[in-house]
Parts: C-alpha cells; sequence; structure tokens
C-alpha cells in the first residue's frame, strides 16, 4: 500500500529500465493505485508494447474508467478477456463497467455469459463473481417488473 514511496523508486529506475515491460506494468499498476491516473496510462500503453498481459489490459481499464474515458476501458478489458478467454476477472469487470455506465443489455449479457462459463478451476474468487453477477441480473429482474 506504500505506492506513493514505491513511485519514487520507480522514478528514479525509470530512464534504465523504461524497455522492460515487467518493471513498467509494475509502475503503471503503482501509478494506478496512487490515483495517478493519466500517468499510469501512459506508462502502461508502453509496457504494452514490451510485456503484454492481462494485468496491463485490466489495470489500463479501470484507470480509463476512472478518467471517464469508458470507450478504451471498455477496450482494454476485453483486450485482457481475449487474451486469456477461461478467465472470469476481465470480463467480471467489463459487467460491472457496463452496469455503471447504463449499457443494461450488455450488462445483462455478460453477467449470464459469465454465469455460464464453463469452470478450469472453481476458487472462491470465482464464486464471488458469480454471486456479484446473481445480483446484478436480480437488480435488473427487479427493475423489469417494477
Amino acid at each position: 500500500g506504500m505506492y506513493e514511496e514505491g513511485i519514487k523508486y520507480y522514478n528514479k529506475s525509470y530512464a534504465q529500465l523504461s524497455r522492460n515491460g515487467e518493471f513498467m506494468q509494475h509502475y503503471g499498476k503503482a501509478l494506478s493505485m496512487a490515483e495517478n491516473h493519466e500517468n499510469a496510462i501512459d506508462v502502461l500503453e508502453e509496457a504494452a508494447k514490451h510485456y503484454n498481459t492481462t494485468i496491463t489490459h485490466t489495470t489500463l481499464g479501470d484507470s480509463f474508467q476512472i478518467i471517464a474515458d469508458n470507450k478504451n476501458s471498455e477496450k482494454s478489458y476485453l483486450y485482457a478477456y481475449y487474451m486469456v478467454p477461461n478467465r472470469f476477472y476481465p470480463k467480471y469487470l467489463l459487467a460491472k463497467l457496463y452496469d455503471k455506465t447504463g449499457k443494461t443489455d450488455k450488462a445483462i449479457e455478460t453477467a449470464k455469459d459469465l454465469l455460464e462459463k464453463e469452470l478450469k478451476v472453481n476458487s472462491s474468487a470465482v464464486d464471488e463473481i458469480k454471486t456479484e453477477m446473481r445480483e446484478l441480473l436480480n437488480k435488473y429482474l427487479i427493475m423489469s417488473s417494477s
């Protein structure tokens, strides 16, 4: 949780490690967690050129969402999902984005997809995602019956 302190060290190392994608991903993630989203986006976009991972793209999606660039947030979450389609987390973030931005049909469709998705490995994180997606669907069911 000491992101600001860590960022000082990342800044000192940046000149030497700016082409090291893993370093850049961690630097961008720290910037995002410290709520320095514009800089996080710049660093993470550079990181993706050298070390293209789902973490890079989900963090980009998070930072884009916070600065209200929902189009690029959606694009980043989709990119992360398509990189490793059996993972739940990127699509979960996408469902939450759709819900937050009033894209009800897409939120419902994405939530249903997650609930029907085949499990590779059962985990408490997947159980929590499925519970939240059921709650999201129930919310829209209640809203449509009112």
